[in-house]
């Protein structure tokens, strides 16, 4: 039977050719494709394992007149054929060979095996780890250190904005912010308002305990009940420090190692560089009715009806595709319909305070609102 091999022969060392290669009693006789042959007794042939995968068996021979010949092949029957048939100068040689490479051959396949099981670890960490490494990034991460990391995310934020800090429209809001900061229980932020004069129907919560108010949102709130079930959803956000995690999501698997071993100094730099884009800031979906339920909940330790604070999302889902290209804090929330019916349901149940209406001329903040803000594009 003939084998065929690359054969690198003394006249062309540089190039290969292909060549047939028949084992005979005594030698390995090789016929090249110009038909040219060449006999290598086996007492001349020197067998091993060769090429980029070692997997080769290779015959490399020096004739009496010094010529080199090489002679490559993949073809395992080869090795096989030597190993039991073969001439027993060489059976020895040709059947440690061959169980070379059956060791080679099993260790790819556990190496091939084993990167495939490590990359399937790594898609399976990357989807459900990575919630793990952020809470345990998070415990490292200090309540005093977390309003400063606030603190630094709200300035970048709002420069260029406009901030409203007095006023009748600021104390409207701050009124009602002051009521519902009164439900808050066992919390360990000092809650901060922060009322931006921009026509963006939005508010939202950065990590630390701050939240802002965009005054275009004033606008398309009905009742201060309204207003305050949204700072109260916002509080919430904070309060359960979803903008942190969601922070630290995104910073990356070597952030989050560094903070599990306690080196926090990159945090300073990564909260600076997201407060430019604090308004892109997502939660999930689980996150959002986390938020409704703890803001249902403070809206009652407050004494404050949380049954007209879904009045603003029934307004809402009669046009939801309209106004959620208008509202950014509405990209990730649930459906407004949705959203109306689970916060009656948590509203209604158990038993009900006798809730204080707000103290406040609501008709004259309004009036209030139209005259002194900037109002959102139709």
């Amino acid at each position: 039977m003939k084998y065929k091999f690359e054969f690198f022969a003394p006249w062309s060392p540089k190039t290969s050719c292909a060549a047939m290669v028949e084992v005979s009693s005594y030698s390995f006789m090789v016929e090249t494709e110009g038909h040219e042959t060449v006999e290598i007794p086996f007492e001349r042939a020197r067998i091993t394992r060769g090429g980029f995968d070692s997997l080769s068996t290779v015959i490399e021979s020096v004739s009496e007149n010094g010529e080199k010949y090489y002679l490559q092949t993949g073809d395992e029957r080869f090795i096989d054929f030597l190993a039991t048939s073969g001439n027993p100068a060489i059976r020895k040689t040709a059947s440690s060979l061959k169980f070379q490479g059956q060791k080679k051959r099993f260790s790819s396949t556990v190496s091939s095996v084993s990167v495939v099981v490590i990359f399937l670890a790594l898609i399976y960490f990357l989807f459900s780890g990575m919630d793990y490494l952020v809470e345990k990034s998070l415990s490292h991460i200090p309540v005093s250190l977390e309003n400063k990391l606030g603190e630094i995310t709200i300035s970048e934020f709002i420069k260029g904005h406009k901030q409203i800090t007095s006023g009748p429209v600021f104390d409207g809001v701050s009124h009602i912010w002051k009521r519902v900061l009164s439900g808050v229980k066992d919390s360990p932020f000092e809650y901060k308002l922060y009322l931006v004069d921009v026509p963006v129907m939005n508010a939202m919560a950065a990590p630390g305990g701050h939240v802002v108010v965009f005054t275009g949102l004033l606008h398309k709130i009905e009742n201060p009940e309204e207003l305050a079930g949204i700072l109260a959803h916002e509080i919430q956000h904070a309060h359960k420090r979803h903008g942190t995690k969601s922070i630290l999501k995104s910073a990356g698997i070597g952030i989050l190692f560094s903070l599990v071993f306690g080196d926090l100094g990159g945090l300073e730099i990564l909260f600076r560089d997201f407060g430019a884009k604090l308004s892109e800031l997502s939660y999930s979906r689980e996150n959002e009715r986390e938020a409704d339920s703890g803001a249902v909940e403070m809206l009652m330790n407050a004494r404050i009806d949380p049954m007209k604070f879904p009045a603003f999302f029934k307004r809402l889902a009669k046009d939801e595709s309209i106004i959620q290209k208008k509202i950014s804090i509405f990209f990730t929330h649930p459906p407004s319909e949705e959203r109306e019916t689970i916060i009656t349901k948590l509203a209604t149940k158990g038993e009900k305070p006798e809730y204080k209406p707000f103290e406040m001329n609501w008709k004259e903040f309004v009036q209030d609102v139209k005259r002194k803000t900037a109002s959102p594009e139709d």
